[in-house]
């Protein structure tokens, strides 16, 4: 079903006419906004583009009781004006029969975070900072939005049916919006030109709570014990000194250190899942990766012949330690310690910086064996003070007098993480 070109010129026609008045009548704002409701069978963003002039128009009406009452459209209203003059052409046209889903999924979101299942696959996080302070409405349409974009990537021209239990968020996924909530309807414009961009058509349905228990609870159970993110200043300073980095490979939503990210699980804006499935030869990669995996991502780095940046705790007793020391091809960066330098997503402080008991280094390594022996030609051979036996030296925990530990009878020394002038 489509517009008539008569009606669609009538239509963009008064648009224009009424986006360049300081002010509009209730009465002529109120017979555009019936225009364009009577489009919404053949356009299908039309709901979505008359939202703000609906509540520009019934707040005027409730505060002046009149037709003939004053309107000064906001920035919204002309936005959505705009729309219909330079975009209704593209947009006439809308089938008559909706295709069968391609995709179900199903969302959910709690005060902690939030969770979303879909074809098996189930994801979630911790909400950031500002997402926290929204209505659990808002909310809810960014659950849904967040699996939306996780899901449906590298896919287009398909239906997507969601299933919430939040009658509100429902609501304004079906609707395209509302006139009560203007955080609602900008969550609901930002979702739909997302999915209408993307060639992705969206339905919605109520799922009652007790039937929604995956989603729900991949909402509630948002803590992970290796999810702990560098302070942002400091990872600056690393990478002004170490370089030009590119991609973060172990990172999230809401604590990715770069543009690129790549993620554990199934991330709505990560360009990727799972580093460890994926080669690093030519990438120019930031790596913080859970203190269990650092023997394996050390593993990777010298089978691929990569060259990565790594944050490590300096634990000398640790059998990798000898090996990162010997694939290292630069003097590695002893960090400063305080409470704030690594937090979690839920702005918790990691229990051993609590305790004093945590030192982390910033390593540049490589699997490139010549890359190696060109940095330990730099370094100084290993000698000893006076009285000092060769094994006390080797035993000095990484970070005292500014020395790393030895390796191939060469002295490795910290550098300092701020340039001493």
């Amino acid at each position: 079903m489509s517009l008539p070109q008569g009606k669609m010129n009538h239509i963009m026609n008064h648009s224009a006419k009424v986006i360049h008045k300081q002010t509009v009548s209730v009465r002529e704002l109120a017979s555009l906004i019936g225009k364009m409701t009577a489009s919404m069978a053949a356009v299908v963003p039309a709901p979505l583009q008359c939202r703000f002039l609906q509540m520009a128009k019934t707040k005027a009406l409730i505060n002046q009781n009149s037709y003939e009452a004053k309107v000064t459209l906001t920035s919204g209203c002309k936005e959505e004006l705009q729309w219909w003059i330079e975009h209704l052409r593209d947009n006439n046209g809308k089938t008559l029969i909706t295709p069968f889903p391609d995709m179900t999924i199903e969302s959910d979101a709690s005060l902690m975070g939030w969770g979303a299942t879909c074809q098996g696959k189930r994801t979630g996080g911790a909400w950031s900072s500002a997402e926290k302070s929204m209505h659990i409405n808002a909310l809810e349409l960014t659950a849904a939005f967040l699996a939306i974009k996780t899901f449906t990537k590298g896919k287009t021209n398909i239906h997507v049916h969601l299933k919430m239990d939040n009658r509100a968020a429902v609501a304004h996924v079906i609707r395209m919006g509302g006139t009560k909530s203007p955080t609602l309807v900008n969550l609901s414009k930002e979702m739909w030109q997302y999915s209408l961009a993307h060639k992705i058509y969206l339905t919605a349905e109520y799922l009652p709570g007790v039937n929604n228990v995956i989603a729900d609870w991949e909402s509630r159970h948002v803590t992970d014990s290796s999810d702990w993110q560098l302070d942002p200043q400091i990872f600056k300073l690393i990478n002004k000194q170490m370089g030009n980095l590119e991609v973060d490979l172990f990172a999230s939503r809401i604590n990715h250190q770069l543009e690129k990210y790549i993620s554990w699980r199934p991330d709505p804006g990560a360009m990727a899942t799972d580093a460890l499935q994926i080669s690093w030869g030519h990438m120019k990669g930031y790596a913080f990766p859970p203190f269990t995996l650092i023997a394996r991502c050390l593993s990777k780095i010298r089978k691929e012949q990569s060259t990565i940046v790594m944050i490590t705790p300096t634990w000398h007793t640790q059998p990798w330690f000898p090996l990162i020391m010997e694939m290292s091809i630069d003097f590695p960066i002893l960090l400063p310690t305080f409470k704030g330098l690594l937090i979690s997503p839920l702005q918790q402080v990691h229990p051993l910086l609590e305790t004093g008991s945590l030192q982390l280094a910033a390593w540049r390594v490589s699997g490139n064996h010549l890359l190696q022996m060109e940095f330990q030609k730099k370094l100084p051979n290993l000698c000893h003070t006076h009285g000092v036996t060769e094994h006390q030296a080797l035993i000095t925990p990484p970070g005292e007098n500014g020395v790393v530990g030895v390796v191939n009878n060469k002295l490795i020394h910290f550098r300092p993480l701020w340039a001493i002038s």
